[in-house]
Order: C-alpha cells, then sequence, then structure tokens
C-alpha cells in the first residue's frame, strides 16, 4: 500500500503524455520494492489525468505490461474499496456503523449472527 501512495505522489502533477521524469520514479519505485510490474491510471470525475504500464505483467513467459490489455489480480485490494464505500454511505447518512446488519438485509426471515454469540449484533463496524 505505502509503495501505491509513493507512485500516485509522483502523479499529482502528470498530465495524459508519459513525463519522463516521473516514469523513472515510478520504475526505481517498483524496483526498490521487487514488484515486476503494474499498470497505473490516475483519473478524476471527467478523464484519464495519467496511464502507463511498467514492467512486466508475468514473469514466466516474460510478457510486458500493456496499459490497453494487461488484466492484474485485484487480491486483497476489494476490502478496501469495500470500506471506503461503505464510509462514503456513512458520511450520506445512509447506513450507520453501530446497526446491526440485519436491518440492511432484504430478507428479514433469515438472521445473520455468530453461532457462539447469537444474542450480539453484527455490525458494521464489526465487519470492517
Amino acid at each position: 500500500m505505502f509503495s501505491l501512495i509513493l507512485i500516485a505522489t509522483f502523479l499529482v502533477s502528470a498530465s495524459s503524455n508519459s513525463n519522463c521524469s516521473n516514469r523513472q520514479a515510478i520504475e526505481q519505485s517498483l524496483n526498490k520494492v521487487h514488484i515486476p510490474g503494474a499498470t497505473i491510471v490516475v483519473v478524476n470525475a471527467t478523464s484519464i489525468l495519467y496511464e502507463d504500464g511498467f514492467g512486466y505483467h508475468s514473469l514466466l513467459p516474460t510478457k510486458i505490461t500493456d496499459v490497453n490489455q494487461s488484466i492484474f489480480a485485484l487480491a486483497s485490494i476489494w476490502k478496501t474499496l469495500i470500506a471506503v464505500a461503505v464510509v462514503q454511505l456513512v458520511e450520506k447518512e445512509l447506513v450507520d456503523l453501530d446497526t446491526d446488519i440485519n436491518q440492511y438485509l432484504s430478507e428479514p426471515d433469515r438472521k445473520i449472527f455468530h453461532p457462539d454469540f447469537p444474542t450480539n449484533s453484527i455490525t458494521l463496524r464489526k465487519l470492517l
């Protein structure tokens, strides 16, 4: 995660054209933390600010990263994305972190609970 933040820092001033010093800084950061390849895209609400591929998509066989075709597994990043989405819902006051999760489910006859603690509520805060 630190390397993603570090890389994003280099891209704040980047335009859609590849900036040589940004590219070198990103490549150095990837090498420093032993990441063989990455595709980086920085967007705002309306457009792509920066996109570029670095290193290798696959090491065996060796395959160069292609921004338009390389697909990477997201792995555990989904946990972070879901947490951000939940916090956005909390900010809009559409959900509450401390409310029993069963109140948000569409099947009132089916309850989610911990088998060892059936009287304790499961909340979004506990799930995050």
